[in-house]
């Protein structure tokens, strides 16, 4: 690309582009994690092009890369002064599978209750259910990105994740059970909530019998195993350009691996 014409872009992405939220930033940050956790030799054509080399830290990766993640920033109402402005917005009439965007000519000549009336209309007709932003955001023909990604869920996830690789770097005889996984993550990151006039008993109580220690041990296990499931499903996906995707449905509980770590 010529220079003038890497100016001209970036002068189109600064009158139309906006700036990204906190909440973007960090889940750009978690994808660039679990990115640097998958197997890198598995990544697609396109992944590799994009992200290359991926350093220790995300603030050393993103100035240079933040551009990949550029969002337009679409008007709610924008009063449209030029030919060129309709023309623009006309080529974004609503088609399936893309919400789009509608030229109204509205007639002040009517009352506002008139008005809002064919405007609820309007909405009924081309705004049905709960559209708005895409499920997911697609950068270019290479990768796609949760336009709500819920962060929370996502580091309980990583760093569930990341105790569990270093464990099973371990000697097998030496390795944490899922159990014990579940109490040393939740020193920084809880992932069961043991408060509560229901929980007091089981997580509160120092002296009980076996069955309860079997109660708390089961129900940790199931909350780590449930975490694994999906950052493996996160990182199957991740290589290939899509973040995060995680939907397991069925329980690995009765795989062998999952029997040796009880």
């Amino acid at each position: 690309m010529k220079m003038e014409d890497f100016d001209e872009v970036e002068l189109w992405w600064e009158q139309h582009g906006r700036a990204h939220t906190p909440e973007e930033i960090e889940g750009f940050k978690l994808w660039f994690e679990f990115l640097k956790l998958s197997d890198q030799q598995r990544w697609s054509e396109g992944v590799s092009d994009y992200f290359g080399v991926l350093p220790d830290s995300f603030e050393s990766w993103w100035p240079d890369h933040a551009y990949l993640f550029r969002t337009i920033k679409l008007p709610v109402v924008e009063e449209i002064e030029s030919v060129e402005q309709f023309k623009a917005v006309l080529e974004a009439r609503p088609s399936p599978g893309d919400t789009g965007m509608l030229v109204l000519a509205v007639s002040l000549y009517q009352t506002k209750k008139e008005l809002r009336a064919a405007f609820e209309e309007m909405l009924s007709k081309y705004h049905p259910g709960n559209a708005g932003r895409p499920e997911f955001d697609t950068f270019g023909d290479y990768f796609s990105f949760d336009a709500r990604p819920d962060t929370g869920m996502l580091q309980k996830i990583l760093a569930v994740y990341r105790v569990y690789a270093e464990n099973q770097k371990k000697p097998e005889k030496v390795r944490m059970k899922l159990w014990q996984i579940e109490e040393e993550v939740s020193k920084t990151t809880p992932l069961i909530v043991k408060a509560g006039e229901s929980a007091e008993y089981i997580w509160k109580t120092k002296d009980v019998d076996a069955s309860i220690i079997e109660s708390r041990r089961r129900s940790q296990h199931t909350t780590v195993r449930k975490y694994l499931n999906y950052a493996e499903e996160i990182l199957e996906n991740v290589v290939i350009g899509k973040f995060p995707v995680y939907t397991v449905g069925k329980s690995k509980a009765s795989t062998p691996q999952a029997a040796a770590d009880k």
